[in-house]
């Protein structure tokens, strides 16, 4: 059998779905905080310095807006990046500097819009430790094994061009480091000079 379709379960319906629709308008034009997380770029690295391996990829922010400022920010694909300046860390002593994360606050503020006020920003401070980065010139040794042709036999010893590479990098690092070696090569069959 067919129930009756009855007019005021329509007009309930209508009358539950628009309250819950002023409802959600209402609060989400309220002001909420809350914490996102939003990525982090390092700018103007100090002449001769390498970046530390052990940055932070990202930081924390409070974020003051409206309901739906904040659902933008939340649903939307790539954030605003936290841009740090290096050239503006300050000494701790111990070869680590330390940079505040607050002086980027206004400036990420202004570009996520005014809809949007950046309260606080976590870590508020990251410590860095910078390493020095020097160049050192070592040689190069070749791995190579040469298998002459029947009736011949190798007539001097094997000559790499360059003889000696400069590298760059973190002292720590260049100090275990004491040469080069080539790719290893064989070459079976040597009737003539290889040149490669």
């Amino acid at each position: 059998r067919k129930l009756p379709w009855n007019p005021r379960v329509s007009i309930f319906l209508a009358c539950v779905a628009l309250a819950g629709a002023f409802w959600l308008m209402h609060a989400l034009s309220k002001q909420y905080t809350t914490r996102v997380v939003l990525p982090v770029e390092f700018t103007n690295l100090p002449a001769g310095r390498l970046m530390p391996g052990n940055l932070p990829d990202s930081i924390s922010a409070d974020v003051r807006a409206s309901g739906f400022a904040l659902l933008v920010l939340l649903w939307a694909d790539e954030n605003e990046s936290v841009k740090l300046d290096l050239s503006r860390a300050r000494s701790v002593g111990g070869g680590e500097y330390a940079i505040a994360t607050n002086s980027s606050q206004h400036a990420l503020g202004s570009r996520m819009g005014n809809s949007i006020k950046v309260v606080k920003l976590f870590p508020d401070t990251i410590v860095l430790g910078f390493e020095g980065k020097l160049e050192k010139k070592v040689p190069v040794y070749v791995r190579a094994t040469v298998n002459c042709a029947p009736m011949y036999k190798l007539g001097d010893s094997i000559v790499v061009t360059p003889r000696y590479v400069t590298i760059s990098g973190p002292e720590a690092l260049l100090a275990k480091i004491s040469f080069i070696e080539t790719a290893t090569k064989e070459f079976n069959d040597a009737s003539e000079n290889i040149l490669e």
